[in-house]
């Protein structure tokens, strides 16, 4: 993960979905990704070159929710910085692994949770594999 300003991130151009770019980007939290939602976990971020969607995600809708209600505020107008993947959709965002506030960080368990997925199914394959075979 590099340090980047969001106007270096908006100028790549071999970016996608699935093609993405690890980053750090230090800002302000300006406000959440869908205005006026209360249930909006998302947020904007600024910094000196540009503004950009921030995506928080975590692996159950239910503590994307409990994040939007209890603790999203307490991120607006303040300084953050951002661990994750920059990544383009319909629009440009970053895809939170963690954010870091006043020396805090948190961290969202998506990207864990999705190895592990990996790992378990990998494992079953191998085993029904060589039930198969013998």
């Amino acid at each position: 993960f590099k340090n980047k300003k969001i106007d270096e991130l908006l100028a790549e151009v071999k970016v996608s979905g699935v093609n993405s770019i690890p980053c750090v980007v230090t800002g302000t939290v300006i406000g959440k990704g869908d205005p006026g939602n209360i249930f909006s976990e998302d947020f904007i971020i600024k910094d000196e070159t540009g503004i950009m969607l921030v995506d928080y995600n975590q692996p159950f809708a239910i503590f994307n929710t409990l994040f939007a209600l209890l603790k999203s505020k307490k991120y607006i107008n303040q300084q953050v910085t951002i661990k994750g993947w920059y990544r383009r959709a319909p629009v440009p965002y970053i895809e939170i692994l963690s954010i870091t506030m006043d020396g805090k960080t948190k961290n969202c368990f998506t990207f864990a949770l999705n190895l592990l997925s990996i790992g378990v199914l990998c494992a079953i394959s191998i085993i029904v594999l060589l039930n198969v075979i013998m």
